[in-house]
Formats: structure tokens, C-alpha cells, sequence
């Protein structure tokens, strides 16, 4: 796959301006978007094979349900692996929350109020991405309980919507 990005995200780096990062975030979607058609082109003919299966009550092979977990929490699993880094939004979460301890309860100048403004955008910030991060290892928990105990009925309609979905959809 033939994607740029290094070097632009180089030269946001460097330059360190809104701009540039703003333009990089927009070739990052991009990218995303062309490497996941092209995960689709590969991988189509036998997720139809496995909706088929699934839609039939047939058995899956290891290797289906393997193909199966990446479409359904293969970005979640990429994105879970850095485990450092959640501790690191943790320790700073910590931080933001001391930091605006230190305001509850207490009137503020306009001067205050400026910095509790961006104590609290930051945040909502880190709070969001600690989210995310646990949203992705529910997810992943999930997905292997269901693997686990096999796909019933009910998990195998899912999976057939969720599926054709993600395989016809613009985006993934």
C-alpha cells in the first residue's frame, strides 16, 4: 500500500503550527480511509463466504472467526496495545483533577477563571480518550466472551448485519 504520511507528519512536527497539523489530520483520515478499502478488497470474497456461513448456522474455522474479530475489533486491538500510554492519561487525569481541586469552592478572578477554563478543556480531553480506551477493551472483552462459548443465534444475526454493514459502507 502506497501511503505518505511520515514525511508530512515530519514537517507538521517541525513546524508546529495549527495548519499543518490540521492538514495532516486530514491526509491521517485519508489514509485511514484508502487502507481500509483496501482491507476490504482483500478480504470480501471470504467475509461473504462467512456471512453465508453464518447466516446458515454452518461452523466457522478458526481462521474465519479470526477474520471475523479483525473486522469487528481488529482497530480496537491496534489501538489497546499501548498500554503505557493509557497509564500515562491516567497520571495526567491525576494531575487535571488536583489542579482543579485547587478551584472548587473558591472565587475566581477573570485571570482564574481563564485558567480553569483550559484546566477543564484539558480534561474533558483526557477524560474522553480514557473512554475511548476502555470503550475498545470492553469491546475486545466482549467479542472473545462471545468467541468463547461459541456465536448463538441472536449473535450470528448481529454479526451478519454488522458485517454486510461494514462491507458496504463509504467508511469503515
Amino acid at each position: 500500500m502506497k501511503i505518505q504520511i511520515t514525511k508530512a507528519m515530519q514537517d507538521a512536527l517541525s513546524k508546529l503550527d495549527e495548519g499543518g497539523f490540521d492538514q495532516i489530520a486530514t491526509l491521517l483520515n485519508d489514509s485511514r480511509n484508502e487502507v481500509s478499502e483496501e482491507l476490504k478488497k482483500q478480504t470480501s470474497s471470504k467475509i461473504n463466504v462467512i456471512i453465508g456461513k453464518l447466516s446458515g448456522k454452518d461452523a466457522l474455522t478458526p481462521e474465519e472467526i479470526s477474520l471475523i474479530k479483525l473486522w469487528v475489533v481488529g482497530d480496537a486491538e491496534s489501538s489497546v496495545l499501548l498500554e503505557d500510554d493509557y497509564q500515562d492519561l491516567i497520571s495526567e487525569y491525576k494531575r487535571l483533577a488536583n489542579a482543579l481541586a485547587d478551584y472548587e469552592n473558591n472565587e475566581c478572578d477573570t485571570d482564574g477563571l481563564f485558567k480553569l477554563l483550559g484546566l477543564l478543556e484539558d480534561a474533558s480531553h483526557v477524560s474522553f480518550n480514557i473512554a475511548s480506551f476502555l470503550e475498545k477493551k470492553d469491546r475486545i472483552s466482549r467479542f472473545n466472551s462471545a468467541v468463547e462459548g461459541g456465536f448463538d443465534a441472536e449473535e450470528r444475526v448481529y454479526l451478519v448485519e454488522f458485517l454486510n454493514g461494514k462491507l458496504h459502507s463509504e467508511e469503515s
